[in-house]
């Protein structure tokens, strides 16, 4: 077993360190070494170490992103330090992943090293400071004979996806990569955990032609993804399958790790009962038979959604379902969620206590609103004047009983049922994963918490034994 520990010192710092704190680093290896499962260490120190006598005194994990010095090597091997010469170049590591930390006292040494020989002992990796946000979110597309008259729309709607990745990446200050995978009668991985900044279109890439073994690229992408490396980093993996149909060729796919249909099910549902948390996979079907499926193969029932796969109006749609649970995934992801299994949901998995808290919402001031009961069909306007009320645009925000498109600038409020507290705000709308563009949200089963959402117009047709929200 071998480990690297790298010390370094930032720029800004002046004065000189005393030998104190090699000395303390050294004598803690001479120490720590022989009990540390004859652990073989490679420590990385600065030929001068710089402080700031008026600096932090014991902040040793400090990050900052200054140059390194010129390093000097100690190796400590079964409790003998020695010096070994001058250091590789470390502009050729991955200095960002490791950080930078600043040795202020003895004591401090000691408690790094103490540190980095714990992590080592559990095969860990050792980093500094707080660590960033990794995505690897996964395309697996349907490219069998059947999607062929879809095939242009396929390439535009991923394109665009990889486009608000990019974007939101980037606002986020989250780094994602992008894998894509396309199947038919064989699955083929056409870019693999690429930066989203770096994405070529796919319109070179997407081919159409074969069945449908959806099955076998669903257990190969993710087996594959599985050996991605997670150091140094938080690290979460998302993945949408889209498919027009159901499975009918994995049983003869060379891809597929058994042949038998019964055994590729259960490796299915054996794989995402088994799956971390910090793992979200999720799947687009044509119709409730494939919901089913899915089901059996032990997708999560909120990780399915039922896309069009007659027309390109309903892909344009399935893209805006995959663009609205990537958002709901990144905004949670800031919030410090790993994963989900709800995506596509607005239920109780989505919208509870915990997550409220999460997004940061605060309830309204119970004198700005008021909740009015709908006793019979009736336009927005006329409800509200016949309830006693004056109408203003904008003011009324309806129950969401059924699917409803939502335009980017309509405003959503999250009704806690018990008490009548009301949450509204911006935050309202990543809770639900609502991108700043069209979206359409179909509301889910929720025992505590009821969606209302803003209505700019005056003839909106209220649904009896709803509740209308009037805000103040």
């Amino acid at each position: 077993m071998a480990g690297t520990l790298l010390l370094t010192a930032s720029s800004g710092w002046n004065g000189a360190c005393t030998a104190a704190s090699r000395e303390s680093v050294e004598t803690h290896l001479l120490q720590g070494a022989p009990h540390t499962a004859r652990a073989d260490l490679d420590v990385v120190l600065p030929r001068h170490v710089h402080r700031d006598p008026a600096g932090p005194k014991r902040d040793c994990r400090r990050s900052h992103k200054s140059s390194p010095r010129r390093l000097s090597w100690l190796h400590a091997a079964h409790g003998a330090v020695r010096q070994s010469g001058p250091g590789p170049d470390p502009s050729s590591w991955s200095v960002p992943a490791w950080g930078l930390l600043h040795l202020v006292s003895k004591a401090d040494c000691q408690w790094w090293v103490r540190r980095c020989v714990h992590r080592i002992e559990k095969g860990g990796a050792v980093m500094s400071g707080s660590q960033n946000y990794i995505n690897h979110v996964a395309l697996v597309l349907d490219a069998s004979s059947s999607m062929s008259h879809l095939s242009r729309k396929v390439v535009e709607v991923a394109d665009q996806q990889i486009s608000y990745l990019a974007r939101r990446s980037q606002e986020l200050d989250q780094e994602t990569r992008v894998t894509v995978y396309v199947f038919a009668d064989k699955v083929e991985c056409v870019i693999y955990d690429k930066d989203v900044l770096r994405m070529p279109s796919l319109k070179q890439l997407y081919r159409v032609g074969g069945m449908t073994a959806l099955l076998a690229a669903t257990l190969k992408s993710q087996k594959e993804l599985a050996q991605t490396a997670q150091l140094y980093g938080d690290h979460s993996f998302l993945t949408f399958v889209l498919t027009d149909g159901q499975e009918n060729a994995s049983h003869r796919c060379q891809d597929a790790p058994v042949r038998d249909p019964r055994e590729l099910v259960e490796a299915v549902a054996k794989m995402t009962e088994t799956q971390e948390d910090n793992w979200t996979l999720a799947v687009l079907v044509p119709d409730q038979m494939g919901k089913r499926e899915a089901m059996q193969c032990g997708f999560p029932k909120d990780n399915i959604a039922i896309w069009d796969a007659t027309s390109t109006q309903g892909l344009e749609e399935a893209g805006q379902v995959i663009q609205q649970a990537t958002e709901k995934f990144m905004v949670g992801r800031s919030q410090g969620i790993r994963g989900s299994r709800a995506v596509f949901s607005t239920g109780a998995e989505t919208v509870n206590k915990d997550t409220i808290e999460a997004a940061g919402l605060t309830p309204a001031n119970p004198s700005e609103y008021q909740l009015i009961p709908v006793a019979r069909e009736a336009t927005i306007r006329d409800w509200v004047v016949e309830c006693g009320h004056t109408f203003r645009t904008g003011c009324a925000f309806y129950q969401l009983s059924k699917s409803e498109k939502i335009q980017a600038r309509k405003q959503i409020a999250v009704l806690e049922k018990k008490t009548d507290r009301v949450y509204t705000g911006p935050e309202a709308r990543a809770l639900l994963g609502l991108p700043d563009m069209e979206a359409r949200v179909k509301p889910d089963h929720n025992d505590d918490f009821t969606i209302f959402v803003q209505s700019t117009s005056v003839n909106r047709k209220l649904v009896p034994h709803t509740r209308l929200l009037l805000m103040s």
